[in-house]
């Protein structure tokens, strides 16, 4: 009898999780204004739009932002149909000697600027630089890695959400 029971409980938790579906998201970005070193104001949540996206959140003298640019520039090809957003919140002087640095600009599928009102140090209540957001193609945030990360660990990342 009790071994009923608990097939009864297994199957309604089973029919009540394939009803609703399992989105193990940590939330939806917020919306997100950056603006570029021409001063254009441009919505990342618009750019990233049903795609999956990278969000590089960086500071120009922080070294481990410095190695992961390099590292993420030298793996892009490895990375798939994905967005990528440096933002940083630093004056527009080292964004775009960073920029200049790294060659980021040159990429279509990298885009760099300021995020003026600090949304994400915000949003995920850090200053920690590097952070990087991975943000799924519904604009869910699927993880969120605070420090340096290995390029194998952040492509198995990656593949998840793509």
């Amino acid at each position: 009898m009790k071994t009923l029971v608990i097939i009864k409980h297994l199957l309604a938790c089973s029919l009540l999780l394939s009803l609703t579906g399992c989105t193990d998201t940590l939330g939806e970005l917020p919306d997100f204004k950056i603006k570029t070193s021409d001063h254009t104001v441009q919505s990342v949540n618009s750019y990233i739009k049903g795609k999956p996206a990278m969000i590089v959140h960086f500071d120009s003298d922080c070294k481990g932002c410095q190695d992961e640019a390099e590292a993420i520039v030298k793996n892009l090809n490895q990375f798939g149909d994905i967005r990528i957003v440096f933002s940083s919140i630093q004056e527009y002087a080292k964004i775009d000697l960073f920029d200049q640095y790294f060659n980021l600009s040159k990429y279509s599928n990298i885009t760099i600027g300021q995020d003026y009102a600090s949304t994400i140090p915000t949003h995920f209540q850090t200053y920690t630089t590097p952070l990087i957001a991975l943000i799924d193609r519904n604009q869910h945030v699927r993880s969120v890695i605070v420090g340096e990360i290995e390029m194998w660990k952040l492509k198995k990342f990656i593949n998840e959400i793509n």
